[in-house]
């Protein structure tokens, strides 16, 4: 499969081979924490409509066992994109799901929503700020109607490496 310049993802001369982490490479995972649902849930219809196949826990992800369905998430992703704010930080779940992707070499794109209190410039600290501490990330934090698509554009660009793959 790859994505091509046209904005949409389709089968190509991929053998479906498996990933180093012993399982199909499906799709690209969102990781967020609930407070931010209305926004991840938009950048999710926002790649899908451009047929890049995402996998978000509220839109079908998540089954009965949690960790096992986080886990499969994670093993089946090109990438894992994380939608970070202090409730990110503090939550158990987003760390493990974020630990268990760069413990198992998921590659990660970080996007900062960061906090909810107005004139307030959050930034990843504790184990979140060690984790991502070499990474690139995206800033969301100034999101709105006017910029939304071309945040999106930007993340898409750093998706097509692990979609052409």
């Amino acid at each position: 499969m790859a994505y091509n310049q046209q904005n949409s993802y389709s089968e190509g001369d991929d053998d479906g081979a498996d990933n180093e982490r012993g399982d199909q490479l499906e799709h690209i995972m969102l990781s967020y924490q609930w407070d931010n649902q209305k926004l991840v849930e938009k950048v999710y219809n926002y790649l899908t409509q451009h047929s890049i196949p995402v996998w978000m826990d509220k839109n079908g992800g998540m089954q009965d066992n949690v960790f096992l369905s986080m886990s499969q998430g994670v093993q089946r992703c090109f990438a894992l994109v994380c939608f970070l704010t202090p409730a990110y930080q503090n939550s158990a779940n987003c760390k493990k799901e974020l630990t268990y992707a760069l413990d198992t070499d998921t590659p990660v794109i970080p996007c900062i929503i960061g906090s909810k209190e107005e004139g307030i410039k959050w930034k990843p600290s504790d184990w979140l700020g060690m984790s991502i501490s070499n990474l690139l990330y995206i800033d969301f934090s100034q999101v709105d109607d006017k910029n939304f698509e071309s945040k999106c554009q930007e993340l898409i660009q750093r998706l097509v490496p692990y979609l052409s793959s």
